[in-house]
């Protein structure tokens, strides 16, 4: 994907992640154009975007508000503090390398 585009959603999310204190209804209809568009011109979110959009009720999620953040098992596990929806996103520890 080109970097424009990256950059694009990027920004829609923090317009969506602004807006949320103030009206949450609005910031899910930010949100909800924004996987709109993604749909309509077949590019794919970047992962920094996908995992801080919640997968159930589409509210921009922002650690500390309305995003709880742990590790468990191998996992990070985030939890939408306003719909309650879990997600487990599974992580490995690099190896080092010797030299």
């Amino acid at each position: 994907m080109k970097p424009a585009k990256q950059e694009m959603y990027k920004e829609w999310l923090e317009e969506a992640r602004e807006v949320h204190p103030i009206n949450r209804d609005c910031a899910r209809k930010m949100v909800a154009e924004m996987l709109e568009f993604k749909r309509k011109t077949r590019l794919s979110l970047p992962s920094y975007v996908k995992r801080f959009i919640c997968k159930k009720c589409n509210s921009p999620l922002t650690p500390g508000r309305n995003l709880r953040i742990r590790t468990k098992n191998r996992h990070l596990v985030y939890l939408c503090k306003d719909c309650r929806h879990i997600s487990r996103i599974p992580y490995t520890k690099q190896k080092k390398t010797g030299k």
